[in-house]
């Protein structure tokens, strides 16, 4: 069993699947995937997803993407982390990543150089 990360408007996820697919990473976030670029998890080996339409289907926002400390983006919807494996594959998540990213997604802490945070809702203020 493999392990993959989950950010929903509701909190944090692990999910345990068989392998990590297409069809797993698209049922994950509701309909076609796009990567998300952040540079610092690329040195753990961690990419993330999101519904390629989330923002055009008014889904919730979860998470803001930054860049130079300052807010360039927003996701809508459910957000994937999973591994990959250096050669373009994508492969669960080691224990220490996810406790790294339940860390820091859980007490919407901005992850050091990431350029990404958690979304706060008007209930978080």
């Amino acid at each position: 069993m493999q392990k993959i990360l989950l950010l929903t408007p509701k909190g944090v996820e692990v999910k345990e699947i068989e392998e990590v697919s297409l069809e797993i990473m698209q049922e994950c976030v509701g309909g076609y995937i796009e990567f998300v670029p952040v540079d610092s998890l690329e040195k753990r080996r961690i990419d993330v997803f999101c519904n390629a339409d989330g923002k055009f289907k008014g889904l919730p926002l979860t998470m803001y993407l930054l860049a130079d400390g300052k807010i360039y983006d927003v996701v809508a919807g459910n957000v994937l982390f999973c591994g990959h494996d250096g050669e373009g594959d994508s492969i669960g998540l080691k224990d220490s990543d996810i406790d790294f990213l339940k860390e820091h997604l859980e007490n919407h802490a901005i992850l050091a150089g990431c350029g990404m945070l958690p979304f706060l809702s008007q209930e978080d203020m």
